[in-house]
């Protein structure tokens, strides 16, 4: 069984009604932090500083529980993200970072929507909810990254095969009894 001494759960965290639109010098100053621990701890794709991750991480944390209102949130809750997904391989908690990050900024400029259909898709194998994701990048992330957008069509368009194919053969079945 694995565990996850690293991992803490999601802080209730109260989005502010404007969203997280407000300068606050502290927030910014920590996320500068949690982002050169981040690139540091990024040393190479295969290879990572764990420790230098984790403090990254519980940077961002504390700037979304504690700055939500802080124009920084809604990046420190996708770089969370980020480093659950890809370093610690913690997909629900990083869905629930990236579904975070769209609630502090509905029009967060990052791939959020792309990969959190990814995980869906791939690593939870829920692929009803990934085909909706994925159409979400299709409508609202069009323009952040060409190759997601494209790759997105493509999978809508197998996942869809996919579906028809096995409605097709579950309809073909003889029904026994």
């Amino acid at each position: 069984m694995r565990t996850y001494n690293y991992l803490t759960p999601i802080d209730v965290v109260q989005i502010p009604e404007q969203g997280a639109t407000v300068a606050v010098a502290e927030a910014e100053t920590l996320f500068e932090q949690a982002q050169k621990l981040r690139k540091e701890g990024e040393i190479l794709p295969l290879v990572t500083n764990k420790d230098k991750l984790r403090d990254a991480l519980d940077i961002y944390r504390r700037i979304v529980k504690d700055y939500p209102q802080s124009t920084v949130a809604p990046d420190a809750a996708y770089y969370a993200a980020e480093i659950l997904k890809e370093h610690f391989q913690e997909d629900l908690q990083a869905i629930e970072y990236y579904k975070l990050a769209l609630k502090l900024n509905p029009d967060i400029r990052r791939k959020v929507r792309f990969q959190m259909a990814v995980i869906l898709d791939f690593r939870m194998h829920d692929r009803s909810e990934a085909l909706k994701m994925y159409r979400r990048v299709l409508e609202e992330e069009a323009d952040i990254d060409q190759t997601n957008t494209e790759f997105a069509a493509r999978r809508i368009s197998q996942l869809l095969e996919e579906q028809n194919a096995e409605n097709g053969s579950a309809a073909a079945e003889p029904l026994t009894e």
